[in-house]
């Protein structure tokens, strides 16, 4: 089990730092609110990952290689919010950091993202398919995207 274990956390260690849109709103909230404010966003981000990879493991993986519209739905649509978070980035450039009139990122948006992310989905699909196995089960591997 040790040696399957230390490769996989890892990959989740790296999985979870890489830059992707998430991470990038998270540090941008942090800068913004600070450490405290950005907890409850950085947790669900964790938790909305861990899901994904328990639903992956579980059988949502094969059901959407089964479906390619229902796969081709969920790439469209993370297509979409991610250019519309694009687009909301570009037009803040150079905005000052003062958030009093907008929006906090909250742990909603951070979890939300996460779904529609595909490189979230992506990972899942790598760490069931290479890491899944009798000793080490998926609800062990889902686990580790919550520490």
């Amino acid at each position: 089990m040790s040696q399957s274990l230390l490769p996989f956390m890892l990959f989740a260690l790296v999985s979870s730092i890489s830059p992707g849109p998430t991470n990038l709103l998270i540090l941008a909230h942090g800068a913004r609110q600070g450490l405290r404010a950005s907890l409850a966003p950085i947790l669900a981000a964790c938790g909305a990952a861990a899901t994904i990879v328990l639903l992956v493991g579980l059988g949502l993986g094969e059901a959407l290689v089964r479906h390619p519209t229902a796969q081709q739905a969920m790439s469209w649509a993370g297509v979409l919010w991610l250019s519309w978070l694009a687009w909301r980035m570009l037009r803040s450039a150079g905005e000052p950091l003062d958030t009093a009139g907008g929006k906090p990122f909250g742990a909603v948006s951070a979890a939300s993202l996460q779904v529609i992310n595909p490189k979230v989905w992506m990972m899942a699909v790598a760490v069931i398919g290479v890491f899944a196995a009798p000793t080490l089960p998926v609800w062990q591997l889902a686990l580790v995207f919550l520490l």
